[in-house]
Protein backbone atom coordinates (compact mmCIF):
# COMPACT_ATOMS: atom_id res chain seq x y z
CA UNK A 1 0.00 0.00 0.00
CA UNK A 2 2.87 2.02 0.86
CA UNK A 3 4.38 2.09 -3.02
CA UNK A 4 1.18 2.43 -4.57
CA UNK A 5 0.78 5.78 -1.58
CA UNK A 6 3.73 7.09 -3.22
CA UNK A 7 2.75 6.21 -6.64
CA UNK A 8 -0.21 8.94 -5.73
CA UNK A 9 1.59 11.20 -4.48
CA UNK A 10 4.57 11.50 -7.39
CA UNK A 11 1.21 11.30 -10.12
CA UNK A 12 -0.39 14.58 -7.84
CA UNK A 13 3.08 16.38 -8.36
CA UNK A 14 3.36 16.22 -11.75
CA UNK A 15 -0.09 18.50 -12.67
CA UNK A 16 0.30 22.08 -13.05
CA UNK A 17 -3.78 22.39 -12.61
CA UNK A 18 -6.01 19.81 -10.95
CA UNK A 19 -9.54 19.40 -11.40
CA UNK A 20 -11.73 17.17 -9.15
CA UNK A 21 -15.02 15.21 -8.33
CA UNK A 22 -15.42 12.58 -6.29
CA UNK A 23 -17.55 9.82 -7.11
CA UNK A 24 -19.52 8.15 -4.86
CA UNK A 25 -18.47 4.91 -6.12
CA UNK A 26 -15.60 3.24 -8.46
CA UNK A 27 -15.61 3.97 -12.36
CA UNK A 28 -14.01 1.88 -15.30
CA UNK A 29 -15.32 4.72 -17.59
CA UNK A 30 -14.71 7.87 -19.15
CA UNK A 31 -16.30 8.86 -21.89
CA UNK A 32 -16.04 12.23 -23.76
CA UNK A 33 -19.53 13.77 -24.81
CA UNK A 34 -20.45 16.67 -27.03
CA UNK A 35 -20.07 19.66 -25.69
CA UNK A 36 -16.96 19.14 -23.28
CA UNK A 37 -19.08 16.99 -21.31
CA UNK A 38 -17.90 13.90 -19.63
CA UNK A 39 -19.77 10.60 -18.76
CA UNK A 40 -18.99 8.25 -15.99
CA UNK A 41 -21.11 5.18 -14.66
CA UNK A 42 -20.42 2.94 -11.69
CA UNK A 43 -19.83 -1.21 -11.85
CA UNK A 44 -21.06 -2.45 -8.94
CA UNK A 45 -22.97 -6.09 -8.71
CA UNK A 46 -25.49 -4.60 -6.11
CA UNK A 47 -27.46 -2.08 -5.79
CA UNK A 48 -28.18 1.21 -8.08
CA UNK A 49 -24.77 1.97 -10.38
CA UNK A 50 -24.92 6.30 -11.25
CA UNK A 51 -23.97 7.31 -14.53
CA UNK A 52 -23.35 10.79 -13.97
CA UNK A 53 -22.79 13.51 -17.11
CA UNK A 54 -20.38 15.90 -15.76
CA UNK A 55 -19.16 19.71 -17.30
CA UNK A 56 -15.72 20.45 -16.27
CA UNK A 57 -14.86 23.62 -15.09
CA UNK A 58 -14.02 26.41 -17.54
CA UNK A 59 -10.38 27.50 -18.36
CA UNK A 60 -8.60 29.56 -15.71
CA UNK A 61 -5.95 32.02 -16.29
CA UNK A 62 -4.06 34.00 -14.03
CA UNK A 63 -4.35 32.37 -11.15
CA UNK A 64 -2.21 32.48 -8.28
CA UNK A 65 -2.90 29.67 -5.82
CA UNK A 66 -3.20 25.94 -6.89
CA UNK A 67 -5.07 24.69 -4.49
CA UNK A 68 -8.69 23.74 -5.07
CA UNK A 69 -11.96 25.79 -5.20
CA UNK A 70 -15.44 25.58 -6.49
CA UNK A 71 -14.80 26.71 -10.04
CA UNK A 72 -11.90 24.24 -10.94
CA UNK A 73 -14.00 21.56 -9.40
CA UNK A 74 -16.63 19.20 -12.34
CA UNK A 75 -20.07 19.63 -12.45
CA UNK A 76 -23.03 17.70 -11.99
CA UNK A 77 -25.32 18.42 -14.72
CA UNK A 78 -27.52 15.16 -14.97
CA UNK A 79 -27.40 11.63 -13.36
CA UNK A 80 -29.29 8.21 -13.74
CA UNK A 81 -29.46 4.99 -11.95
CA UNK A 82 -28.81 1.53 -13.49
CA UNK A 83 -29.57 -1.94 -11.90
CA UNK A 84 -26.74 -3.83 -13.30
CA UNK A 85 -23.30 -2.73 -13.88
CA UNK A 86 -21.90 -0.58 -16.55
CA UNK A 87 -19.14 -2.31 -17.92
CA UNK A 88 -18.65 0.89 -21.43
CA UNK A 89 -20.72 3.58 -22.32
CA UNK A 90 -20.98 5.58 -25.69
CA UNK A 91 -23.02 8.56 -26.92
CA UNK A 92 -25.14 7.93 -29.67
CA UNK A 93 -24.15 11.18 -32.73
CA UNK A 94 -27.05 13.27 -33.63
CA UNK A 95 -28.94 12.33 -30.65
CA UNK A 96 -29.27 12.58 -26.98
CA UNK A 97 -28.72 9.00 -26.30
CA UNK A 98 -26.73 6.71 -24.35
CA UNK A 99 -25.83 3.07 -25.51
CA UNK A 100 -24.69 1.19 -22.55
CA UNK A 101 -22.97 -2.34 -21.84
CA UNK A 102 -22.30 -4.70 -18.70
CA UNK A 103 -22.75 -8.34 -17.05
CA UNK A 104 -25.40 -10.06 -16.66
CA UNK A 105 -25.83 -10.91 -20.92
CA UNK A 106 -24.30 -9.01 -23.52
CA UNK A 107 -27.45 -6.70 -24.23
CA UNK A 108 -27.47 -3.16 -24.63
CA UNK A 109 -29.08 -0.60 -22.92
CA UNK A 110 -30.33 3.01 -24.13
CA UNK A 111 -30.68 5.89 -22.07
CA UNK A 112 -31.99 9.37 -22.87
CA UNK A 113 -30.13 12.49 -21.34
CA UNK A 114 -33.08 15.14 -20.74
CA UNK A 115 -33.94 18.31 -21.89
CA UNK A 116 -31.60 21.39 -20.22
CA UNK A 117 -35.32 22.10 -17.76
CA UNK A 118 -34.54 18.58 -16.84
CA UNK A 119 -31.24 16.93 -14.78
CA UNK A 120 -32.60 13.08 -15.10
CA UNK A 121 -30.51 10.21 -17.50
CA UNK A 122 -33.88 8.38 -18.37
CA UNK A 123 -33.94 4.18 -19.75
CA UNK A 124 -35.38 4.04 -22.70
CA UNK A 125 -35.42 0.75 -23.72
CA UNK A 126 -32.76 -2.21 -24.48
CA UNK A 127 -31.23 -4.03 -27.62
CA UNK A 128 -31.57 -7.81 -26.35
CA UNK A 129 -28.99 -10.19 -27.96
CA UNK A 130 -28.87 -13.93 -27.92
CA UNK A 131 -25.08 -15.00 -27.78
CA UNK A 132 -24.91 -16.03 -23.93
CA UNK A 133 -21.64 -13.72 -23.38
CA UNK A 134 -21.43 -11.79 -20.48
CA UNK A 135 -21.10 -8.92 -22.06
CA UNK A 136 -20.35 -6.30 -24.75
CA UNK A 137 -17.56 -4.27 -26.06
CA UNK A 138 -19.17 -1.22 -28.25
CA UNK A 139 -18.48 1.62 -30.64
CA UNK A 140 -20.15 4.15 -32.60
CA UNK A 141 -19.25 6.73 -35.31
CA UNK A 142 -20.42 10.46 -36.82
CA UNK A 143 -20.05 8.92 -39.80
CA UNK A 144 -22.97 6.65 -39.00
CA UNK A 145 -25.60 8.12 -36.73
CA UNK A 146 -27.84 5.77 -35.20
CA UNK A 147 -24.91 2.63 -35.85
CA UNK A 148 -23.74 0.87 -32.83
CA UNK A 149 -21.36 -1.80 -33.44
CA UNK A 150 -21.22 -4.32 -30.62
CA UNK A 151 -19.83 -8.13 -29.95
CA UNK A 152 -17.75 -9.97 -27.26
CA UNK A 153 -16.45 -12.44 -29.57
CA UNK A 154 -15.27 -12.51 -33.16
CA UNK A 155 -18.01 -14.20 -33.96
CA UNK A 156 -20.69 -11.94 -32.12
CA UNK A 157 -20.03 -9.07 -34.20
CA UNK A 158 -22.59 -6.84 -35.19
CA UNK A 159 -24.19 -3.35 -36.21
CA UNK A 160 -27.79 -1.99 -34.80
CA UNK A 161 -29.75 0.87 -36.27
CA UNK A 162 -30.72 2.50 -32.45
CA UNK A 163 -34.26 3.25 -33.31
CA UNK A 164 -35.00 0.36 -35.22
CA UNK A 165 -33.14 -2.05 -34.13
CA UNK A 166 -32.59 -3.27 -37.23
CA UNK A 167 -29.23 -5.42 -38.28
CA UNK A 168 -27.20 -3.65 -40.27
CA UNK A 169 -24.42 -6.04 -40.74
CA UNK A 170 -23.46 -9.29 -39.09
CA UNK A 171 -20.33 -10.76 -39.04
CA UNK A 172 -19.34 -13.96 -41.30
CA UNK A 173 -18.90 -16.75 -38.78
CA UNK A 174 -15.48 -16.99 -37.62
CA UNK A 175 -13.74 -18.02 -34.61
CA UNK A 176 -15.13 -17.75 -30.41
CA UNK A 177 -11.91 -15.70 -29.83
CA UNK A 178 -12.92 -12.84 -27.07
CA UNK A 179 -12.71 -9.34 -28.11
CA UNK A 180 -11.64 -6.86 -25.91
CA UNK A 181 -11.91 -3.68 -28.10
CA UNK A 182 -13.78 -2.71 -31.55
CA UNK A 183 -14.05 0.92 -33.56
CA UNK A 184 -15.06 2.17 -36.69
CA UNK A 185 -12.28 3.41 -38.78
CA UNK A 186 -14.94 5.19 -41.00
CA UNK A 187 -18.38 4.36 -42.29
CA UNK A 188 -17.73 1.27 -43.64
CA UNK A 189 -14.42 -0.12 -42.16
CA UNK A 190 -14.50 -2.04 -38.65
CA UNK A 191 -11.39 -2.90 -36.38
CA UNK A 192 -11.67 -5.21 -33.96
CA UNK A 193 -8.99 -6.25 -31.48
CA UNK A 194 -8.60 -9.93 -29.63
CA UNK A 195 -7.74 -10.10 -25.84
CA UNK A 196 -4.89 -12.15 -27.47
CA UNK A 197 -3.57 -9.15 -29.34
CA UNK A 198 -4.89 -10.20 -32.62
CA UNK A 199 -5.91 -7.24 -35.04
CA UNK A 200 -9.05 -7.93 -37.73
CA UNK A 201 -10.89 -5.73 -40.47
CA UNK A 202 -14.33 -6.03 -41.61
CA UNK A 203 -16.68 -4.16 -44.39
CA UNK A 204 -19.87 -3.49 -44.25
CA UNK A 205 -20.69 -3.51 -47.49
CA UNK A 206 -19.08 -7.32 -47.58
CA UNK A 207 -20.91 -9.05 -44.65
CA UNK A 208 -20.35 -12.37 -46.28
CA UNK A 209 -16.83 -11.85 -46.79
CA UNK A 210 -14.28 -13.79 -43.68
CA UNK A 211 -13.28 -10.71 -41.43
CA UNK A 212 -9.51 -10.03 -42.74
CA UNK A 213 -6.71 -10.75 -40.22
CA UNK A 214 -4.43 -7.98 -39.29
CA UNK A 215 -0.26 -9.08 -39.80
CA UNK A 216 0.89 -7.19 -36.50
CA UNK A 217 4.11 -6.59 -35.13
CA UNK A 218 4.04 -8.13 -32.04
CA UNK A 219 3.87 -12.07 -30.76
CA UNK A 220 0.18 -13.75 -30.02
CA UNK A 221 0.71 -15.57 -26.62
CA UNK A 222 -0.33 -15.30 -22.87
CA UNK A 223 -0.43 -11.21 -23.13
CA UNK A 224 -3.77 -9.41 -22.92
CA UNK A 225 -3.95 -6.25 -25.02
CA UNK A 226 -6.78 -3.80 -25.79
CA UNK A 227 -6.98 -0.89 -28.18
CA UNK A 228 -7.05 2.68 -29.17
CA UNK A 229 -7.78 3.84 -32.33
CA UNK A 230 -7.42 8.17 -33.15
CA UNK A 231 -11.19 9.08 -34.59
CA UNK A 232 -11.12 11.23 -37.62
CA UNK A 233 -13.90 13.60 -38.37
CA UNK A 234 -16.95 12.85 -40.73
CA UNK A 235 -15.91 13.37 -44.18
CA UNK A 236 -11.97 13.89 -43.46
CA UNK A 237 -9.81 13.21 -46.09
CA UNK A 238 -7.27 11.70 -44.00
CA UNK A 239 -6.33 8.10 -44.58
CA UNK A 240 -4.65 7.77 -41.78
CA UNK A 241 -5.25 5.63 -38.45
CA UNK A 242 -2.97 5.32 -35.60
CA UNK A 243 -3.58 2.44 -33.43
CA UNK A 244 -2.34 2.35 -29.79
CA UNK A 245 -2.36 -1.03 -28.64
CA UNK A 246 -1.38 -2.07 -24.78
CA UNK A 247 -0.78 -5.50 -23.33
CA UNK A 248 -1.25 -6.24 -19.68
CA UNK A 249 2.58 -6.73 -19.51
CA UNK A 250 3.18 -3.00 -20.18
CA UNK A 251 4.07 -3.04 -23.66
CA UNK A 252 2.42 -0.57 -25.90
CA UNK A 253 2.75 -0.04 -29.75
CA UNK A 254 1.81 2.90 -32.32
CA UNK A 255 0.86 1.22 -35.59
CA UNK A 256 -1.24 2.35 -38.78
CA UNK A 257 -3.54 -0.30 -40.12
CA UNK A 258 -2.02 0.84 -43.83
CA UNK A 259 1.76 -0.40 -42.44
CA UNK A 260 0.83 -2.93 -39.82
CA UNK A 261 4.14 -4.68 -39.67
CA UNK A 262 5.92 -1.09 -38.67
CA UNK A 263 6.51 0.16 -35.27
CA UNK A 264 5.14 3.99 -35.21
CA UNK A 265 6.29 4.18 -31.31
CA UNK A 266 7.11 1.96 -28.87
CA UNK A 267 7.24 1.41 -25.38
CA UNK A 268 7.97 -0.75 -21.72
CA UNK A 269 5.57 0.46 -19.25
CA UNK A 270 6.66 -0.03 -15.85
CA UNK A 271 3.86 -2.25 -13.88
CA UNK A 272 3.24 -4.60 -11.24
CA UNK A 273 2.14 -8.07 -11.98
CA UNK A 274 -0.64 -9.45 -9.29
CA UNK A 275 1.37 -12.70 -7.35
CA UNK A 276 -0.34 -15.65 -7.81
Amino acid sequence: MERMDEWLVLSLSQYEDLHAFQLQAPTRLLEWAPGNRVFVAGYGDTGKNEILQLLPPPPIRDVVTKSLFPEREFKLECGGFSDRPIYSLKCVPGTSLLVTSGPRDSSLQLWKVSAEDSNVIKPVSAIPTENGHPWARIATTAARAQWVLHGSTLDSVHITEVESRKNIYVAAPSSSEKLSGLAFLDCNTLLLCCANGQLYLGDVRQPEAPLEAVSVPWELGDERWCMGVRQTAPGSASSSHPIACLSNRGHITLTDVRKPLEHLASAKCSVSLAQP
